[in-house]
């Protein structure tokens, strides 16, 4: 009797070390444009319902690669990835596990409110050229580097012709590019208490005519943005815009292989 008794114990113990470690784990989500992006948008959620529903989660199957996805979930130093079903990816044991209706349902809501707070709005050029006229001035937030810099948008019928406001500023832009360059990059800018999804190249041209060390100017493009010469939308940097959106795979499905292979050499 005193041997059952000890090993009772024994398992209740236990139950209760390995209930308490649960209970103990952090658990964050987490938002990136990519895993090599130091800009993240994070949430620690409640620990011990995540960690029981979780827990919860039926295994039904495995895969050869993680799907694409811009959403982490990190519990007690594992990773999964969230698609946009509510299906978590074990990215070590590449297990897939599926929580109940009521759980997915919960996650997909943290899910899609982490994202909008991470990234901007996927708004027509026209509504933007109304939203920041010829000298408005607005924040640029670099979505891979997480640098932001104040620029001021001085001209630009297609799309917006900006510079950056002081030496200051000119310094950041060019900490983000390494050397200056032509590549396109998702930004969002801050206009107010608007987020709005936008692409930028990083080399100067044209007319400058504020004293920030920035010789010229560079360009803003946002959705059904043209450029200059060809009065049509430059689909690299549409790329771009809708990255900065957080809906890159959208308009991945909207295009041919060699119209997306094409763009992305230019990114």
């Amino acid at each position: 009797m005193r041997h059952r008794l000890v090993i009772v114990f024994i398992f209740l113990l236990c139950m209760s070390l390995f209930s308490n470690k649960i209970y103990s784990a952090n658990v964050e989500m987490s938002v990136a444009t990519s895993e090599g992006s130091m800009y993240r948008s994070t949430k620690a959620l409640d620990k011990k319902t995540m960690l029981k529903r979780i827990l919860r989660s039926e295994m039904i199957g495995k895969v050869v690669r993680i799907p694409i996805s811009d959403v982490r979930l990190f519990v007690d130093g594992t990773k999964y990835t969230i698609d946009k079903y509510g299906l978590l990816y074990n990215q070590d044991l590449l297990t897939v596990y599926k929580p109940d209706d009521k759980t997915r349902k919960w996650l997909l809501e943290e899910y899609k409110r982490l994202k909008r707070e991470h990234y901007g709005e996927l708004i027509s050029w026209g509504e933007v050229d109304r939203k920041i006229p010829k000298n408005t001035q607005f924040e640029i937030v670099d979505l891979d580097t997480g640098i932001s810099f104040q620029v001021e948008r001085r001209a630009g019928s297609g799309h917006a012709d900006v510079q950056p406001l002081t030496f200051a500023d000119t310094k950041k832009m060019k900490q983000i590019y390494g050397r200056w360059s032509w590549k396109r990059r998702a930004i969002v800018i801050k206009v107010g208490d608007e987020s709005i999804a936008a692409s930028m190249n990083g080399m100067p041209h044209g007319k400058g005519t504020i004293r920030n060390g920035f010789p010229g100017h560079f360009c803003l493009h946002f959705k059904d943005s043209i450029v200059h010469k060809t009065r049509k939308a430059d689909l690299a940097h549409q790329m771009m815009v809708y990255k900065g959106a957080g809906k890159l795979a959208e308009l991945q499905g909207e295009l041919r292989a060699t119209e997306w292979s094409s763009a992305s050499t230019n990114n």
